[in-house]
């Protein structure tokens, strides 16, 4: 938690978060926002992926680092493959930085599902 918000800290690899119970019925996109307190110098990718860590993935993305000196966040809009089963699934946010060297640790602090 910080200045009174919470993230989800993305650790300095690969990592996953998960949100089960998701209809991505007229689901065109998902906005990623997330926020740091040192700006990272490479970014970090993002793969959406449903019902398991390695399963199907249905959209990718990049944070890339700020053009604005100073920014302590940044979003992302990807794009996701049209799920249109009706049913709910699970589905995992997969994270890890551009490059190896990445020294800023970012938080994730909100999800939000686009119609268009």
């Amino acid at each position: 938690s910080f200045n009174g918000t919470n993230y989800m800290v993305m650790p300095k690899g690969e990592g996953w978060f998960a949100l089960d119970s998701i209809d991505l019925t007229g689901i065109k996109s998902i906005s990623l926002m997330a926020g740091w307190q040192e700006a990272p110098k490479f970014g970090f990718d993002f793969e959406i992926k449903i019902d398991a860590p390695t399963g199907k993935t249905i959209g990718k993305g990049s944070l890339l680092p700020p053009a604005a000196k100073g920014q302590q966040g940044g979003a992302v809009r990807i794009p996701i493959e049209a799920i249109t089963d009706g049913a709910y699934h699970t589905l995992y946010i997969v994270s890890k930085p551009k490059n190896a060297g990445e020294t800023a640790q970012a938080g994730v602090s909100t999800l939000q599902f686009n119609g268009k």
